[in-house]
């Protein structure tokens, strides 16, 4: 089920009357469910397989996690007694509501009986993204459309290179395949394909590194960053770690924001190109000794560039 599927069904349960009741429906996975409370706030609660463990109660702004605790569960006007762990989003934020829903129906892959307190995991993760005060500047947001377009453009071509996206703001790569293999997604809004590098991105001898390069032209009809999460995000339902990275990044961004910023599709896919690191214009010796953070723009214009079969088979190559 999806966030939207997983409210509906929210919706129709009866708001309980007493503390630590809940209202809920299982899912298909044995001692997992979604409920209510009696303020009708939204819970995802996994039976405990701990039962003797001493219970432990934590509160945020807009999350509480309750780890062990006895309660009374409701489920099709029947009452049970459980002792369950139970986190529960109180944000009434809608946009809060469904990343709620969207990563814990994700992490329910994760959760195993032998392993009962990943559950604390979970909260963790949660808590910093619910806490995060973080504004994203429009270079940010350009260079987050980039790197999710690099990733929509290669599952059409039935390339799965989300497992290799960065999961951390800010690493040295936007995606590291193995060991040696990195890429890099640059993009501007120039004409003339300048991008700006830190000189440890094209490092070749270190790493074998492609340069994803994209122009971009504003368009009112263009493909937005916020299609482009949707698409994404549909391709990574279960994966919990992506989800996770997206909903940290967009937080706190208006939705009408993402949607309004848009590409020319077409303009964007005539101009990606791909290069190799060794062929684009840097500085050939290594960073000297007690110099750290340089930095150079690099014209790209009149390098050889790439086919995209070069590329799929660096990908596909182990």
């Amino acid at each position: 089920m999806d966030e939207n599927e997983i409210i509906s069904k929210i919706q129709t349960l009866e708001k309980p009357k007493g503390d630590n009741e809940y209202s809920l429906f299982q899912l298909d996975e044995k001692n997992i469910y979604y409920g209510i409370d009696r303020n009708n706030a939204i819970s995802f609660l996994v039976e405990s397989v701990i039962p003797n463990v001493h219970p432990i109660v934590q509160e945020t702004k807009y999350l509480n996690f309750s780890f062990n605790i006895a309660s009374k569960m409701i489920e099709k006007k029947e009452f049970v007694n459980k002792k369950m762990h139970i986190l529960t989003c109180t944000s009434s934020s809608l946009n809060d509501i469904k990343a709620f829903i969207s990563l814990t129906e994700a992490f329910k892959y994760h959760i195993k009986d032998s392993q009962p307190f990943i559950m604390n995991e979970l909260f963790s993760s949660l808590k910093n993204l619910f806490d995060d005060t973080n504004i994203r500047s429009d270079v940010e947001l350009q260079g987050f459309f980039s790197e999710l377009y690099i990733i929509y453009y290669f599952t059409q071509k039935n390339i799965d290179i989300l497992d290799y996206w960065q999961k951390k703001d800010k690493m040295k790569f936007d995606f590291s395949i193995n060991e040696q293999k990195r890429m890099e997604i640059k993009s501007t809004l120039k004409d003339v394909r300048i991008h700006h590098f830190k000189h440890e991105q094209l490092l070749s001898e270190l790493y074998d590194i492609i340069i994803g390069s994209l122009l971009l032209r504003e368009s009112n009809m263009g493909i937005s960053l916020y299609d482009l999460i949707l698409k994404v995000k549909e391709n990574a339902k279960n994966n919990y770690k992506t989800l996770l990275y997206i909903e940290n990044f967009i937080k706190n961004i208006p939705e009408e924001k993402l949607k309004d910023l848009r590409y020319d599709e077409i303009y964007l896919r005539d101009n990606m190109r791909f290069y190799r690191a060794n062929m684009v214009p840097r500085f050939n010796e290594k960073t000297p000794e007690g110099v750290s953070k340089a930095e150079y723009d690099s014209n790209l214009n009149n390098v050889e560039s790439l086919s995209e079969n070069d590329v799929i088979e660096w990908f596909q190559e182990k």
